[in-house]
């Protein structure tokens, strides 16, 4: 159940009563339904408050919501307040891409519809200011924002209001704004002239959307005195006033107490930017403004000025368009905001010269070009810090000896617009629908408990988002279909790190120059086949360095920190790479062809329209994996999957193959979780009397990273005998041998599972007492899959319920204690331990 106090305290106020004030709705047209009322507010599961936005009919503005997933055709169009909003903006329209629409209250709709003759019509910003005025007599219409007089696709004024002027025979309109409008809020590196010329093109759109109407035009804001900011506030709080401040907005003599009016029926264009200090220059901005500014330095028209107390007027310290450059030693860039195919933008360094920028200039004079360039801020080299909450532009670093030197980061800004609200998962439909598609949403067992695959894709992503410079693995995503989703997850991520995220081809990495991607959170490579063992080890090198050298066309070498991550697809599912068995930096995924009945229309603009939202998500989020390693996130338990040992078995020469499934077999037909085996033994039972000597030694220490021990010393090699009585009962025996041995592990070839599922627990006790399995090995392997491979997929019976098991499991330090303490509470386990001595 919502909280409702938040609703309850504003509708009380403003007299909101949803008997009357409502407006008619029809969710399901064209199927015989009625209209019904329907509340012009209401209140959501958050407790904020929902404006339903009527037209001049009096029925509720609808979208079409027909091609989703609800039988529901129309939605109503909606505009949120939150009730808590934090840092972030107070108001935010319901659906995406819903257009904007002026608030219309009952008392407007009842006065079009009796064709009322209204002499004067108020026009003011803010739904609630318009309700209220509305409650205590006085027409007026709100509207979205002070700039806001059309829908974007329109060139005409909202049409309701059009034809609430035309139909009432209007013969005035009042543009009211707030008793703030003429203030400015200080702020270092705020421009301060933008506000006040919003005002003022409000009032130029004012006067042009309505220049073919027979009205008297005038604009007005509350009075700068008054302890109330918007006409809600005087009409709320000054009761006994109603009718003063009515008169003050419906007469056009006289001077008013409570509003500042001015007729602008006729008032040309430079004498509206006199009324907020705009027209004539930087000293009539100052003197309009000087209480707000002081004597701090200011930015006017992206220029820097200071008002200088000794000479009483406003300095100017050095120009605004030198701003949006860089100068790195000798050479020069341009800070600029580039369009995305999504329709966003992202911030990135284009690389010019003083010819270029003098051309970009021509129309200024000389000398104010040559101050454009002579101001442009000097760095001494680039870094490299990715950071997207607490972004810095540049450091600065003092030496040993005192000197100060100055570096531009390399890294670009997001110029996403996040807001500071709550965000639930049904928020971004789309975002989560895709995370699960690639993620997936099987079930991973997790230090106790139960994660989904698509949460670990979150933290992925988070991760990138929230802590770029943790080392991440190699996400590898493949599939022997197209239509899967791998190139847009790409795009997806590159719209989301913008300039910080590069697609490059696999023939760059080890190419001469790497200016453009040494620098980047996020390389991505499509359709990759990495069949050069080089470009393999320079991928994994650079996962986890630290630092880089970044090669530029025209520039010399330089030293650069480096924090990248690889996004790699590829329709080569079995061999896109070379990867082994001991090699833990990657996560490979294989994702599936997207069903017909999962395409949404617009898929990809949609979900890049989610992305501040899912920003925002990210930045609430709980993490549901640790870090479990000292280099990379995510331990191989969680990022194991199919498709990765199909690339390892995939990247195996056919001789490794066939000696590892030999090691396997021989490590189970012989019950060993450790054994010793020198080359010809290999041989032998490899069965393959053409396989040479130094292929096996290649395969054993180049593949598998073994050496043999310095010294000929005995061994066990164990033999499988048939019965001479029974043919069908055999038996393992052992000879002595004497070689140069190597050492192989059970769990250097079965995952842990497997070795609970394959050995008994007095073998395994066994194992771990002559020290061939590790006790470490106990911990690598969660109660629950140690139960479920032990007692649940063979004959063995377990020795006590699963419940009981785990706590014991979980209180025993080795296996050997866990069998003693299973003995002692239900009965015989009987652990055997052999250790022969050797015969010499």
């Amino acid at each position: 159940m919502s909280d409702t106090r938040y609703y309850d305290e504003v509708t009380q106020l403003i007299g909101f009563n949803p008997d009357t004030d409502y407006g008619l709705f029809d969710p399901m047209p064209d199927e015989n339904s009625v209209k019904i009322k329907k509340p012009l507010l209401e209140t959501n599961d958050k407790g904020d408050l929902v404006f339903n936005i009527m037209d001049i009919h009096g029925n509720i503005i609808t979208m079409d919501v027909s091609q989703a997933r609800s039988k529901q055709k129309l939605k109503p169009i909606q505009l949120i307040r939150h009730a808590d909003p934090g840092d972030g903006p107070k108001y935010l329209p319901a659906q995406k891409g819903q257009g904007v629409y002026p608030w219309i209250s009952r008392e407007i709709v009842e006065a079009f519809k009796e064709k009322r003759k209204v002499r004067r019509l108020i026009l003011t910003e803010g739904y609630k200011k318009a309700f209220v005025a509305c409650k205590e007599g006085i027409l007026t219409i709100g509207l979205p924002g002070i700039t806001v007089w059309k829908d974007k696709n329109s060139k005409e004024i909202f049409r309701d209001v059009r034809l609430f002027v035309e139909q009432c025979q209007v013969e005035d309109l009042l543009w009211l704004t707030d008793a703030d409008t003429m203030t400015v809020r200080w702020e270092p590196s705020k421009d301060l002239w933008k506000r006040p010329n919003s005002f003022f093109t409000s009032v130029n759109m004012y006067k042009y959307l309505c220049r073919d109407w027979n009205v008297n035009q005038y604009y007005g804001y509350i009075h700068e005195d008054s302890r109330d900011k918007g006409l809600d506030d005087i009409l709320l709080n000054n009761p006994n006033h109603i009718d003063a401040i009515k008169s003050d907005l419906m007469n056009s003599s006289g001077e008013p107490t409570w509003i500042r009016r001015i007729n602008v029926s006729t008032m040309p264009y430079n004498k509206i930017q006199e009324l907020f200090g705009i027209h004539h220059g930087v000293q009539e901005f100052y003197d309009r403004y000087a209480e707000f500014i002081g004597t701090e330095e200011f930015i006017y028209k992206n220029g820097v000025y200071q008002f200088d107390i000794e000479e009483t007027q406003v300095k100017y310290l050095k120009t605004g368009e030198s701003a949006q450059y860089i100068r790195v030693m000798k050479n020069y860039y341009m800070k600029a905001a580039m369009p995305t195919v999504e329709g966003g933008e992202k911030n990135t360094l284009l690389a010019t010269d003083p010819g270029s920028i003098r051309e970009r200039f021509k129309t200024k004079d000389k000398k104010e070009v040559s101050r454009i360039i002579y101001d442009i801020p000097f760095y001494d080299g680039f870094y490299n810090e990715p950071e997207h909450i607490n972004y810095r532009s540049e450091i600065m670093h003092t030496n040993e000896d005192g000197f100060i030197s100055k570096w531009y980061n390399k890294y670009s800004k997001l110029s996403h617009r996040v807001p500071s609200i709550d965000v639930d998962l049904y928020m971004i439909p789309l975002t989560h629908k895709f995370m699960m598609h690639i993620f997936g949403c099987d079930d991973i067992e997790y230090k106790g408990r139960l994660i989904k695959s698509y949460e670990v894709g979150y933290d992925y992503v988070q991760l990138l988002y929230l802590h770029p410079k943790q080392p991440l693995p190699i996400l590898a995503l493949v599939s022997r279909e197209n239509e899967t989703g791998k190139s847009k997850f790409q795009d997806w991520l590159g719209a989301i790190f913008q300039a910080n995220a590069r697609k490059i081809s696999p023939e760059m990495l080890t190419g001469s120059f790497t200016e453009y991607f040494m620098s980047s959170l996020l390389i991505m490579i499509e359709e990759a086949l990495f069949n050069r063992r080089e470009t393999m080890e320079r991928i994994k090198a650079m996962t986890t360095s630290l630092e880089g050298v970044s090669n530029g066309k025209f520039d010399k070498e330089a030293e650069v920190q480096t924090y990248i991550k690889f996004l790699l697809s590829s329709n080569n599912v079995d061999d896109f790479a070379l990867i082994s068995e001991k090699d833990k930096r990657f996560w490979v995924r294989e994702i599936p062809v997207i069903k017909k009945e999962d395409y949404v229309i617009d898929f990809f603009p949609k979900l890049c329209d989610e992305i501040p939202l899912f920003l925002a998500y990210l930045r609430q989020r709980t993490m549901a994996t640790d870090k479990d390693n000292d280099r990379l996130y995510f331990d191989m338990a969680v990022r194991h999957t199919t498709a990765l040992e199909r690339v390892i078995d995939g990247s195996m020469p056919s001789n490794e193959k066939l000696i590892i499934s030999t090691l396997k077999d021989y490590f189970v037909l012989h019950r060993q979780l450790q054994v010793k085996l020198g080359l010809t033994d290999i041989r032998d039972l490899v069965g393959e009397r053409n396989l040479e000597l130094k292929t096996i030694r290649w395969v054993i220490e180049s593949r598998m990273n073994k050496q043999c021990i310095p010294y000929v010393r005995a061994y066990k090699f164990f033999i499988h005998r048939q019965s001479d009585i029974d043919a069908e009962a055999t038996t393992t025996e052992f000879t002595w041998r004497k070689t140069k041995y190597y050492t192989f592990n059970v769990t250097d070839y079965y995952r842990p599972h497997e070795v609970a599922e394959i050995y008994s627990l007095n073998e395994l006790v066994d194992a771990e007492i002559t020290n061939a399995l590790p006790v470490e090995w106990k911990q690598g392997i969660t109660p629950e899959v140690f139960y479920a491979a032990q007692y649940t997929t063979g004959n063995r019976t377990p020795p006590a319920r699963m419940d009981e098991f785990i706590r014991i499991y979980n209180e025993s330090e080795s296996l050997e204690i866990l069998a003693k303490n299973l003995n002692d509470l239900f009965g015989s386990n009987e652990v055997s331990s052999s250790n022969d001595d050797l015969p010499f």
